[in-house]
């Protein structure tokens, strides 16, 4: 827990493919429904040293840094926003990272990836 909310690591990746242009596309497509929600920042993890020769930081290709706040019902908007957002193609793969504790949600029954998200968040909120 931040200041009165949670920062949460997000890695998004496609079962299908490994191509970092999809993934790109898939971790910018998340980022914009997070983007959405009241209360919650989002923003590219940056890798701390970018290529060789390069200026600036480097990105960590589909890692989203999430803050959170309005605890917990924000972390729960969040969480069910992130299992929603991989429900809808079954290629798509979902780690959702709170300190040691994480969530995975790839290719399952929306009433498997909703008990797991909950249980997700039962065990962050009751701390």
């Amino acid at each position: 827990m931040v200041d009165g909310g949670w920062a949460l690591l997000v890695r998004v990746g496609l079962a299908d493919t490994s191509d970092p242009e999809d993934v790109d596309d898939a971790a910018l497509s998340l980022r914009r429904v997070l983007a959405e929600i009241p209360g919650v920042a989002v923003r590219e993890m940056h890798t701390g040293t970018g290529p060789v020769g390069s200026k600036g930081l480097g990105i960590e290709l589909g890692a989203l840094a999430v803050t959170v706040l309005g605890a917990p019902r924000g972390l729960r908007t969040a969480v069910d926003a992130v299992r929603v957002w991989a429900e809808r193609d079954r290629h798509r793969k979902v780690v959702v990272r709170l300190g040691e504790d994480s969530v995975e949600i790839e290719g399952m029954s929306p009433e498997l990836s909703r008990e797991l998200a909950e249980s997700f968040i039962r065990r962050r909120t009751t701390e």
